[in-house]
């Protein structure tokens, strides 16, 4: 009775490209196919005094990238940032601890540009929170920073769910201004995170 003979090493090589090729391709073309969700942005000016933002999911849903820039004319500077989540379409909340208030593992504030704007405090970067408040030394124009948290929504009931762009529109966004070092009386600018990200005037 014949018997067969064990694979040779070139066919096994052959296989095993083949096999990777069925995989690799599907996925290549869902990616080419497949449009990115819009990044929920604002785009806020009133006067002189301006600034632009992003909000991204990054790192396969572990965390939330938010990228803001002072636009203002020269001589004006961002002295704070807060944000509102609870206003979003998803009612946002922070999850910054493991095992904490929201979905999943949390995720700790981080940023790698605090020397670059003169980062100066965070306030209530905490598990649950709604309202996150940064404050500057001199943001100055054309000066960005970027920075991660993790943010979940409300389900209904007692559900916890992954926030998408969709889901964090409208999130209040307030910026405060300054002019040459000192703080004037119309200096902060409020508007919201939208999926078209037009301008909103201060308000």
């Amino acid at each position: 009775m014949a018997t067969l003979a064990p694979p040779t090493v070139s066919l096994l090589r052959r296989l095993r490209t083949t096999m990777v090729v069925a995989l690799v391709l599907p996925l290549a073309w869902l990616g080419c196919t497949t449009e990115p969700a819009p990044a929920p942005s604002f785009s806020l000016q009133s006067g002189d005094f301006a600034a632009t933002g992003s909000f991204r999911e990054r790192g396969w849903n572990l965390y939330d990238e938010f990228v803001v820039t002072n636009v203002s004319a020269n001589g004006n500077y961002i002295t704070e940032i807060e944000m509102d989540f609870g206003t979003s379409s998803d009612d946002a909340f922070l999850d910054a601890w493991p095992r904490g208030y929201g979905l999943g593992m949390g995720y700790p504030f981080q940023t790698d540009d605090e020397e670059d704007v003169g980062l100066t405090g965070w306030f209530n970067i905490n598990d649950g929170a709604r309202t996150v408040r940064f404050t500057f030394g001199k943001f100055s124009p054309g000066k960005s920073i970027r920075f991660r948290l993790d943010i979940d929504g409300n389900m209904a009931g007692p559900y916890r769910e992954v926030v998408n762009g969709a889901g964090f529109a409208g999130t209040t966004v307030r910026v405060g201004f300054a002019s040459d070092g000192l703080a004037v009386a119309s200096s902060h600018v409020s508007g919201q995170f939208s999926e078209t990200g037009s301008m909103t005037a201060g308000f």
